[in-house]
């Protein structure tokens, strides 16, 4: 079914296949700088988030698939733009089927999908300018939500008391003078730097 990916499982099932081919997996590590050799990337210097401990790792080959999020160890700022988006679980009102909407407020995609037993709705996409630490759910993403989902389910009236859970999360999005951030692509690519 789509949208139906469990993301922690996920990355397991990744760690787990790149072990089986050979690699050393790090939990819980940070890469705080690069390291060069003649000009090219060799590895990195890594710290261990719950030890504080400290070492250096190096490899042939280095892929950096974190995007703008990790702009601050080159330029010691991100270089993108922050899109904020929040997910509500609610009862289960779907059995297999997923909906993609259309929000009445502002032109938005928003999404209602059966999740676990229980309907996840999302998501908001807005410009965001807050700590990237501290990501938060607000009462007027709840509330757009909740009252977008209305408009549309004419079997339920969801209200604050119906969430069961909540979560907020951050997109990094390329620089653009779009206005809002639903309107910049999401479009990806791979760019190698003059260090390999």
């Amino acid at each position: 079914m789509d949208a139906q990916t469990d993301d922690a499982r996920f990355v397991l099932e990744l760690i787990d296949g790149a072990q089986a081919i050979g690699a050393v997996c790090l939990n819980y590590c940070k890469v705080t700088r690069f390291l060069e050799k003649n000009g090219k990337l060799s590895g990195a210097g890594i710290q261990d988030q719950v030890t504080g401990e400290t070492a250096e790792v190096y490899a042939a080959q280095i892929v950096n698939t974190s995007g703008q999020w990790s702009a601050d160890l080159q330029h010691k700022q991100l270089v993108g733009r922050f899109s904020k988006g929040i997910h509500l679980l609610l009862p289960k009102i779907l059995e297999t089927e997923a909906l993609l909407l259309t929000a009445k407020a502002d032109g938005r995609v928003f999404f209602v999908i059966p999740w676990y037993g229980l309907t996840l709705l999302g998501t908001t996409d807005s410009d965001y300018d807050g700590d990237i630490d501290h990501v938060t759910v607000e009462a007027e993403e709840v509330n757009y939500l909740l009252s977008e989902a209305n408009r549309v389910l004419k079997t339920v009236n969801w209200t604050e008391q119906d969430i069961i859970g909540c979560y907020a999360g951050l997109r990094v999005l390329k620089q653009s003078t779009e206005r809002v951030s639903f309107s910049i692509s999401r479009d990806w690519e791979l760019i190698t730097s003059k260090t390999g």
